[in-house]
């Protein structure tokens, strides 16, 4: 065999291995090339991590603004009742009431010194530290009766109503006057606006007397117009 042909084979041989070695070489380095890095994402895992992570603040958003308040879920608090203070007593069987900035002071009957030429509403005058005080009788004006019970006397029944009763001392337009009263059952504290109008049933005479009825403790009560009561005409008619 020829020599010169022998090393023109291995040449080409060793020409072939180079090259299919460069080749080789070039198909490993573009398939790492194409290869994702773990250092850099890939667009779809990009776009998944974006997504959480939108989803992440919204929610976040929304839980911020649930703990909120609203405007709505304040409650406003709720006002407080006008309690007025009365005086409350008893004429025959019905239950009155005057205001108590229209009292002066409550003071036991004495006997009364009566006047001539004078209503019936006028039940006398007395004398109260020196002063002459003229006493109402209020039940005239109201048309209220007196109720004497069946089970007693009647010298024992007006012994003891006249025992009980008491004189209120009001402040009236020109100077104190009293009323007559069977019985003095306390100072209450009453809600203003529980008031209601004047009943039908009664004469328009006696509705302009009265402020309002209510009820306190199972017991209806007509709250009486002091000064309206007040300013009634004693002289007689």
């Amino acid at each position: 065999m020829d020599i010169a042909r022998i090393r023109k084979k291995a040449k080409t041989r060793k020409k072939k291995k180079e090259i299919s070695e460069e080749v080789e070489s070039q198909v490993v380095k573009k398939t790492e090339d194409e290869k994702p890095s773990s250092e850099e994402p890939s667009l779809e895992a990009q776009a998944t991590e974006k997504a959480v992570s939108d989803l992440e603040t919204a929610e976040a958003g929304t839980t911020v603004e649930e703990k909120k308040p609203s405007d709505d879920d304040e409650q406003e608090p709720s006002p407080k009742p006008q309690l007025e203070k009365v005086l409350i007593f008893e004429l025959g069987s019905e239950t009155f009431a005057f205001f108590m900035k229209d009292i002066q002071e409550i003071i036991n009957f004495y006997s009364l010194t009566p006047v001539p030429r004078t209503s019936e509403s006028l039940a006398g005058i007395l004398s109260l530290r020196g002063k002459i005080i003229p006493v109402l009788n209020i039940k005239k004006i109201l048309n209220i009766t007196d109720i004497v019970k069946r089970s007693k006397a009647v010298a024992t029944a007006i012994a003891e109503q006249k025992r009980r009763q008491k004189v209120i001392i009001a402040k009236g337009p020109k100077g104190p006057i009293g009323i007559m009263t069977d019985k003095i059952i306390g100072v209450r504290n009453i809600n203003r606006d529980g008031f209601r109008e004047s009943p039908t049933h009664i004469t328009d005479e006696e509705a302009k007397f009265i402020e309002g009825i209510t009820i306190h403790d199972q017991k209806f009560i007509t709250l009486l117009k002091t000064d309206t009561l007040l300013q009634i005409d004693i002289a007689q008619k």
